[in-house]
């Protein structure tokens, strides 16, 4: 048999684009600060500068839909969220990982004895779950982040654990705009990701930089908590 020498830009492609194993540490996918940055670099291909600060200016918000797609119910490494009243900014740590075009942050959750966490047992592919993992709105009261992750079911302890359906589920994430006027913002938009030939030079580049941030990280470094989010 012959090997063959496997490029950086295959390893970042591979055949099941963004395939990944559930997640079980405990995380925010955005920050009081990169649900604003990542906003911007999604509508900045297809937005003029002035309709992007009136966009953001106003309430936004950034949704998952996570949904278990497979045949059989989820019995293996379940979502988990904390519920919003429970935790606070002492509760998480700020992840900070800077690419040569951008800089990304992420919450890192530690644990403590007043949080409460809850789950869906048994979901199946009929289902899904609306995870709000950054809001603009700061008013005391709305929530703002989701802490989440998978766990180990009390099945997967069982004798016949090695039995169970492994899960398949998929994620799908939205921008929420709360202005008035702005139906027909982005119009055009692309899924960055997949940005195909027709897509804006800019969302494409976008998208070639994103695949390639695995070989980019100048740097990670993680912040201590603080008293504000």
């Amino acid at each position: 048999m012959r090997a063959r020498r496997i490029s950086c830009e295959e390893l970042a492609r591979p055949t099941t684009r963004f395939l990944e194993m559930p997640l079980g540490h405990v995380h925010g996918d955005y920050t009081v600060r990169s649900g604003y940055t990542r906003a911007r670099q999604l509508l900045e291909p297809y937005c003029s500068s002035t309709e992007v600060e009136a966009a953001l200016a106003s309430r936004f918000a950034i949704v998952n839909i996570w949904h278990p797609i497979g045949p059989h119910p989820v019995t293996c490494d379940p979502l988990s969220c904390c519920v919003w009243s429970t935790f606070s900014p002492r509760d998480v740590m700020t992840k900070r990982l800077t690419f040569p075009h951008r800089i990304g942050e992420t919450y890192q959750a530690l644990p403590s004895p007043d949080q409460k966490w809850v789950f869906f047992s048994h979901m199946t592919n009929e289902e899904a779950i609306l995870l709000k993992t950054f809001d603009s709105l700061d008013d005391g009261h709305t929530a703002r982040f989701s802490i989440h992750s998978a766990f180990k079911a009390p099945e997967q302890s069982a004798p016949n654990a090695a039995s169970l359906p492994q899960r398949e589920s998929m994620e799908l994430r939205a921008l929420v705009f709360y202005g008035e006027g702005l139906g027909s913002l982005a119009s055009g938009f692309v899924n960055p990701s997949l940005a195909g030939a027709d897509a804006p030079e800019l969302a494409r580049k976008q998208a070639e930089l994103t695949e390639l941030e695995l070989y980019n990280l100048v740097s990670a470094e993680t912040l201590p908590p603080g008293d504000a989010w």
